[in-house]
């Protein structure tokens, strides 16, 4: 069995979505692939961008794309510590 990555998609009526992002053979994601696992629409991601906010991207050949790593370490960051977490 090769070590191929499962990206979870985030339930449609979530308000809040937990994005559990494991693995994906992909390395690079869309910004529609992106919208369609976490929730976040892309023209949210485009806002965030021109912010200079949200996860970091690549401009590669005219196109905007996500590394699965990067949305990880976004999502870890906006994680907020409760005191459940000790």
């Amino acid at each position: 069995m090769r070590n191929r990555e499962i990206i979870e998609r985030a339930p449609k009526d979530a308000a809040h979505i937990p994005v559990q992002l494991v693995e994906t053979p992909k390395l690079l994601l869309t910004s529609r692939e992106v919208s369609e696992l976490t929730g976040i629409s892309v023209s949210t991601l485009s806002i965030w961008r021109t912010r200079k906010e949200g996860p970091r991207y690549v401009k590669f050949n005219r196109g905007i794309f996500y590394r699965p790593e990067s949305l990880r370490k976004f999502f870890e960051y906006c994680e907020v510590r409760t005191i459940d977490m000790r």
